[in-house]
């Protein structure tokens, strides 16, 4: 096995099986979870939101960067946990087909 090093840069190509989402801030962070919120429930006399799904891993550790899902997991106590692949200062190139 060969390791890479923190350095190196990578060049390839992602399939769409999970569609990776690109964060230029931390504001564009925070609007994804929230859009994770979908129905609420009624706890001590106030309405709550409750996430579908949550990130397991809540914050990058800077940005911009691109995060790819690599797994869900369920939680029959809660939101469902997404598992994230963070990738940092990437360089986009689409491909024009």
């Amino acid at each position: 096995m060969n390791y890479i090093d923190s350095d190196a840069r990578i060049a390839g190509t992602l399939s769409l099986t999970h569609n990776p989402l690109l964060f230029e801030n931390q504001e564009q962070l925070d609007e994804y979870k929230a859009s994770l919120i979908g129905r609420s429930h009624e706890w001590q006399g106030r309405t709550r939101p409750i996430p579908h799904q949550k990130l397991w891993d809540e914050d990058p550790e800077r940005f911009p960067c691109l995060m790819i899902p690599v797994a869900e997991k369920h939680n029959p106590d809660g939101a469902d946990w997404i598992m994230n692949l963070f990738l940092y200062d990437p360089e986009i190139i689409e491909e024009n087909s």
